[in-house]
């Protein structure tokens, strides 16, 4: 790889470094103080209850996510900001990781660019303090990038390994991980001159290495039926004949739009068409971005032909989206002006969103049954709280919820953080299938079933009896969100023998 070129700034880019650490740095305090004042979102809870289950392997993913929220807890406490201290953490790392990477490719102000555009991409604003799959994912994929960039640059064996080594424990959270391989594969490919004879022993090294981490998940999966990868063929809809949905393509595509931002997509598809990796001084600079960021997305592109994918997929990639626009962006702003005060205006609106829709999470304006958006954000202390009630007037069982978020919320929101099930049918269809059984009899004959639709068939041909409680809505800053049904579901009919 070609060295980056000289910084041209008239600023002083030595003070690219403290800006930038300053601006993480005050953003992860920010991002812990908000940390702690949404509640667990249904997927947060139900990572929450995989680690206190600590294993080698989980339905969908490997132990990565449950090991990370077990320490979050562990150090933090079993609260909000417990379990997502972690993501914090993850997304500074991340950001810093930004600045290292566009530093070497380009130069000091684009670096400190990168950093202030990571801060400002819709999709990473969650990713800040949310603990679901994607701040690991996100932080594993730049550190492996950077490693890799060392080492490609003439780094010693530890870049190579370790390079390897961040992919491994990114699989861990997260699969798409070891779509790295193949970006690393294709910029080698680009870039010849970067895989000298001794260059390509390190990258089978690196691989190697890589592969390790499908160890745990493929040991955990031989036990329990090869589960993740029949899951990850259903999510995929790799299980189905193709069948070209243009519509759902679109969708996906519409997805891609909101996450990034329209104008950030915009602005990458516009310095793209001016193929930046051809030969020149920057062409290995782009070269390396384009294997890094385009073929993660191009395949959840055409996997999207064959059914849904859901625009979060493609995060790891889109994290180093900053780094592209401010590498293309930062000659440009040093040598017209208008475009240095369109960057910064385009940055600054970004920014006063990103204030907007975290000011709007912690007032009553944007909840409500209708419309319908952010109906999932908030409500689960106080359906906890009704549920508290409800059982107690009952005179106990235990708790069935209409699905793994539901079940998970109440675990932790119920005063008594009791253990809570979802309801079993023939086929494993998440975590909660490899835990209890409530099927043995060994809580009770009787249970009561809290969801947001009315008890299945499957359900209620497990039980003699069942009888509707209450219809409740939770509520959150005193606006109905989601309507429940309660049922009594009593005379467990349990299973033959063995």
């Amino acid at each position: 790889m070609q060295s980056a070129p000289q910084d041209s700034s008239g600023g002083r880019p030595a003070r690219s470094a403290p800006i930038a650490l300053a601006l993480l740095v005050a953003l992860a305090l920010f991002r812990l103080w908000f940390a702690g004042r949404l509640e667990l979102q249904g997927d947060e809870a139900y990572y929450r209850l995989w680690s206190q289950r600590l294993d080698y392997g989980y339905y969908s993913k490997g132990p990565g996510i449950a090991a990370i929220i077990r320490l979050g807890t562990a150090l933090g406490g079993d609260t909000e900001r417990g379990v997502r201290w972690p993501a914090v953490a993850f997304s500074s790392g991340a950001g810093w990781l930004l600045f290292l990477i566009a530093r070497r490719l380009f130069n000091a102000r684009a670096a400190l660019a990168a950093v202030v555009l990571g801060a400002t991409v819709p999709l990473f604003w969650a990713g800040g303090f949310l603990m679901t799959i994607d701040p690991p994912s996100v932080f594993f994929w730049l550190l492996a990038a950077w490693l890799f960039l060392r080492a490609v640059e003439g780094g010693g064996w530890a870049d190579w390994v370790g390079a390897g080594a961040a992919i491994a424990l990114g699989a861990l959270c997260k699969f798409t991980a070891y779509a790295q391989l193949v970006s690393f594969a294709i910029y080698l490919a680009w870039n010849r001159r970067a895989l000298q004879r001794p260059a390509a022993a390190r990258a089978i090294v690196l691989v190697a290495v890589a592969l390790t981490g499908l160890a745990l998940p493929l040991l955990w999966n031989a036990r329990h039926g090869w589960v993740t990868f029949a899951h990850l063929r259903e999510r995929g809809a790799l299980d189905q004949p193709f069948r070209a949905d243009v519509r759902a393509l679109a969708s996906f595509l519409l997805g891609q739009a909101a996450v990034l931002s329209p104008f950030y997509l915009a602005a990458l598809v516009l310095s793209a068409v001016r193929r930046p990796w051809r030969p020149g001084p920057r062409a290995s600079a782009f070269r390396f971005l384009v294997a890094l960021i385009a073929p993660l997305p191009l395949f959840y592109a055409a996997v999207s032909l064959n059914g849904k994918s859901e625009p979060n997929w493609t995060a790891p990639a889109l994290a180093l989206v900053p780094v592209w626009l401010a590498g293309a962006w930062a000659p440009l702003a040093d040598s017209r002006r208008a475009a240095r005060r369109a960057g910064i205006a385009l940055l600054a609106a970004h920014a006063a969103l990103a204030i907007a829709v975290h000011a709007a999470l912690l007032t009553p304006a944007i909840y409500g049954e209708r419309p319908p958006r952010f109906r999932r954000i908030g409500g689960a202390r106080d359906l906890a709280r009704q549920v508290d009630a409800l059982r107690s007037a009952a005179g106990g069982g235990f708790l069935i919820g209409g699905n793994y978020q539901t079940a998970a919320l109440l675990a932790f929101y119920l005063p008594d953080r009791p253990k809570t099930f979802v309801p079993l049918g023939r086929r494993p269809t998440n975590q909660f299938y490899f835990w209890e059984d409530y099927r043995r009899g060994a809580f009770g004959d009787e249970a009561l079933f809290v969801g947001d639709h009315p008890p299945r068939p499957e359900l209620l041909g497990q039980f003699e009896r069942a009888e509707p409680v209450a219809e409740i809505w939770s509520r959150h800053h005193g606006r109905p969100l989601r309507r429940f049904q309660v049922v009594r579901l009593t005379g467990l009919r349990r299973p033959p023998a063995e």
